[in-house]
């Protein structure tokens, strides 16, 4: 694969996750090209920045290491950078942390309703929206993708099921029939939702959740946020020719996976997506063959008080100085335990690798 100019910023991040796959196989070619992914992002000054879950740095990206006044496995990242700003930042990053850490336990007895299928209708997901048109056969809560000139396959509420900061719950069977590969549920946009010109966000996990069961070919399974692997790998594979019974969840901002009873992943996303229409539910799979039923979705007001949900907003990006060479750089929350790192007086062309910093949470427009 040759790391050529992307038309988008989904082509780009689809180029990032084959290429990291591709390493965890052993492709030297593969791993070529990450490493000059790696030194672009070097030249253009920026870097990825991992904490552990005590808010301690963990390591950050060659681009971005002379910015830091100090470093090591027992720095709190408060210290990092040697400043008030950046000090002020991660302070409340790491007390934003410690109130969604509390919530599920304390919202544990908290009622959910039922929003799909609706209490008052016994309709199922024949009105569904559905890529590529004729990709699926559907009878009342059951679809199965059918065999058609496709790589992909998308299938998407034709309402918004899920308020903008509502905690969800997905309950769904999943069944491989033909190749298994991705059985996968997606909180996020519209299907074929158009952005700004020239620009098509067509898939509904660009920004938003994909609990991805069985995704890299049946490697195993994660939860991508914005496109972004946020957890490691997790080995809970698809059976082929199985009912699997599959729970997705999001409470604030923990958000858990369950596959037949078991869980695969559980994950505290610091900076929760909540966007405005991005409360579908689409099932996502990439073989003929595959059957999703039985789907319900539930949801409930979210425990986070509006000081709370304010908060969120306002950390999504921030510009801190920094001691070393007095500097700014702007942080983007990235998922997981992630922040990307950008010195704030590069140019970066926006057609070619603007995905890396300002794709990863920022609203669309």
């Amino acid at each position: 694969m040759t790391c050529e100019k992307p038309n988008d910023i989904v082509t780009l991040q689809a180029q990032v996750r084959s290429l990291d796959f591709r390493i965890r196989q052993k492709d030297s070619q593969g791993l070529s090209e990450h490493n000059r992914m790696l030194n672009l992002m070097t030249m253009l000054g920026i870097g990825q920045l991992t904490l552990d879950d005590e808010g301690r740095y963990v390591s950050a990206g060659i681009g971005i290491r002379r910015l830091l006044s100090a470093s090591g496995p027992d720095v709190p990242v408060a210290e990092l950078f040697g400043t008030a700003s950046a000090r002020r930042y991660f302070e409340a990053i790491q007390n934003l942390r410690q109130t969604l850490q509390a919530l599920p336990e304390r919202r544990a007895d908290a009622p959910w309703s039922r929003v799909f299928p609706d209490p008052d209708s016994d309709a199922g997901l024949e009105d569904w929206h559905r890529k590529p048109k004729d990709g699926w056969e559907i009878k009342g809560a059951t679809a199965r993708s059918m065999l058609c000139d496709a790589a992909e396959y998308h299938l998407c509420s034709s309402r918004l099921l899920i308020g903008r900061t509502d905690d969800f719950r997905v309950c769904y069977t999943a069944r491989a029939n033909g190749f298994p590969a991705d059985l996968s549920m997606v909180v996020g946009a519209r299907l074929d939702i158009q952005r700004a010109a020239g620009e098509q966000r067509w898939r509904p996990e660009t920004n938003g959740y994909c609990f991805a069961f069985g995704l890299y070919s049946n490697s195993g399974s994660a939860l991508q946020r914005s496109y972004r692997d946020v957890v490691p790998l997790a080995d809970v594979c698809i059976q082929p020719e199985k009912d699997h019974h599959c729970v997705a969840e999001r409470i604030g901002g923990q958000l858990r996976f369950e596959v037949d009873g078991e869980e695969a992943f559980r994950t505290l996303d610091l900076l929760p997506l909540m966007y405005e229409d991005h409360g579908y539910v689409s099932f996502y799979c990439c073989a003929a063959g595959s059957v999703f039923s039985d789907a319900t979705v539930f949801t409930r007001p979210t425990g986070l008080d509006a000081d709370t949900l304010a908060r969120i907003e306002s950390l999504r990006k921030a510009t801190v100085e920094t001691a070393a060479g007095s500097r700014q750089v702007n942080l983007h929350y990235a998922g997981g335990r992630t922040f990307l790192v950008q010195e704030a007086d590069k140019r970066l062309r926006p057609d070619y690798y603007s995905c890396l910093i300002t794709a990863v949470d920022v609203p669309p427009t």
